[in-house]
């Protein structure tokens, strides 16, 4: 019953984190695009390297709870783009107190570049929130957008 339960959620994450070889111009369209779409938008979340993470928080721009949960990752390291796609239902189960880093919206792919950049979002501040989370950059080139829909 336990091998069971893991087998699918393993076969979950699969069905909604994907990931493929990208040069960096594709990574920088596809990124630039989904930025144009929360242009002039406060982030819920401004990550800083080195130092503490701050949060947003302000009233609901909207009564509706988020659904899904999306980030796009791309890793110029490895040259590859993430594209996670979870739904919040999921999420409450695995991570009902949230996440602390970056890395743990890819819990099989351990080596992207934002693994220990601290976060500290409750699962209710993302579900409470419209739009977009985060974009972050690395002086590296890689780049990570998170938003709820």
């Amino acid at each position: 019953m336990i091998a069971a339960a893991s087998i699918r959620a393993v076969v979950f994450l699969y069905q909604h984190v994907q990931e493929q070889p990208v040069t960096a111009q594709a990574a920088r369209s596809e990124l630039t695009a989904i930025e144009a779409r929360f242009a002039g938008e406060m982030p819920l979340i401004d990550v800083r390297d080195g130092h503490e993470p701050v949060v947003q928080r302000t009233k609901p721009a909207t009564t509706r709870d988020a659904t899904t949960l999306r980030a796009v990752i791309y890793d110029a390291a490895t040259a590859r783009i993430v594209r996670d796609d979870l739904p919040i239902a999921v999420l409450r189960v695995f991570k009902g107190a949230g996440f602390k880093y970056l890395g743990e919206l890819t819990p099989l792919r351990g080596d992207t570049e934002f693994e220990r950049d601290r976060v500290d979002l409750t699962l209710d501040d993302i579900r409470h929130h419209a739009g977009l989370v985060l974009s972050h950059h690395h002086d590296t080139g890689s780049h990570i957008i998170i938003w709820v829909e």
